[in-house]
């Protein structure tokens, strides 16, 4: 009777932590570089945004290891952006399936990564559109998720890609946000996939 009641104690506690847990979002960075906590200079740069920023992350599919490793990445870094101003809305699209647009992303520049994909002894060529597109009050900026270098192997390049994905994600929010900063003056016009 003593363990049962022990048991339904420990069930209401688990109970009321989901509960608590569902109004109440906090992530806790333990990682020793704090990998996972916004710079002061991101979070400066998304604090006013009184405007929803969409952004559609091109790393849906079938993805070889490592670009799943990028998008975890990607999807984490988002949240905490999310977490932080609820204005920055994102979701995964696979553009290789029916609603992908890879008509539209080849006309903004945005090509395709050809990896090689080593499969039961077998090579394979796989296509992966490593892109995210930003859109901002009719506005749409195509934002480079693999960073590229020469005469470094994949795995060094994955994870080259994303240390820098915090810099690239606030450096196109902070250019759609603030016309006057921008470099790139493609950016007009409406993003097809939203």
């Amino acid at each position: 009777m003593h363990i049962k009641r022990q048991i339904i104690y420990v069930l209401i506690i688990i109970i009321l932590v989901n509960l608590v847990g569902n109004f109440f979002y906090k992530r806790f960075d333990l990682t020793q570089d704090k990998r996972y906590t916004l710079s002061n200079s991101a979070k400066e740069t998304i604090a006013n945004i009184d405007t929803p920023i969409f952004i559609d992350v091109f790393l849906e599919g079938d993805l070889p290891p490592e670009f799943k490793k990028l998008k975890v990445e990607t999807k984490q870094l988002l949240q905490e952006f999310e977490a932080f101003n609820p204005n920055i809305k994102f979701k995964f699209v696979d553009p290789l399936n029916e609603n992908g647009d890879i008509e539209s992303l080849l006309k903004i520049g945005a090509k395709p990564s050809q990896i090689e994909v080593k499969q039961n002894g077998k090579i394979s060529i796989q296509q992966i559109f490593p892109w995210a597109i930003a859109s901002f009050k009719g506005d749409y900026l195509k934002i480079p998720l693999l960073k590229n270098q020469l005469g470094i192997t994949s795995e060094e390049r994955i994870t080259n890609s994303i240390q820098n994905l915090e810099y690239a994600l606030a450096n196109s929010f902070n250019q759609l946000t603030h016309p006057k900063s921008r470099k790139d003056s493609s950016v007009k016009g409406k993003w097809r996939i939203r």
